[in-house]
């Protein structure tokens, strides 16, 4: 199986420490390691969680590039793809459809496996935990 492995950071100092790409790129290269995968390309991108939109270019292009080379997607966590729930349930959507899995490292499952209900809660607290992330920054 082929794999495209997407990072993301949100900040010049959680590229550096805590959530580092670093730190995600192990995550994932060990758990493509487990699937019997082989990370055919490393999407790496610095953006706030919020502005990752389905149609903002990122996710469509490695859902595109997954679909083309017959690869699947792995993140290390849900909220990397993004902490907008619209945008998770559009792109669940856009997976499903196109035939791309999405693993998620941190849950050891893929996106299709989640019922609506699960995701729906997984997605939710993403948007949420962004709200807090940004009031705790305000604030600061």
């Amino acid at each position: 199986m082929k794999a495209i492995a997407l990072i993301r950071v949100s900040t010049r100092k959680q590229a550096n420490k805590g959530n580092s790409a670093c730190d995600q790129e192990k995550v994932i290269t060990d758990y493509a390691t487990s699937l019997n995968a082989q990370i055919i390309d490393v999407v790496k991108v610095q953006v706030s969680g919020s502005k990752m939109q389905l149609n903002s270019g990122v996710l469509m292009k490695a859902l595109t590039q997954a679909k083309d080379q017959k690869a699947v997607i792995i993140t290390t966590a849900l909220d990397r793809l993004s902490r907008d729930a619209t945008t998770l349930f559009m792109l669940r959507k856009q997976a499903q459809e196109t035939g791309v899995e999405v693993y998620i490292a941190g849950l050891n499952r893929t996106i299709s496996s989640m019922n609506t209900m699960e995701f729906g809660v997984l997605s939710s607290y993403a948007e949420y935990e962004r709200l807090l992330v940004s009031k705790r920054t305000t604030l600061a």
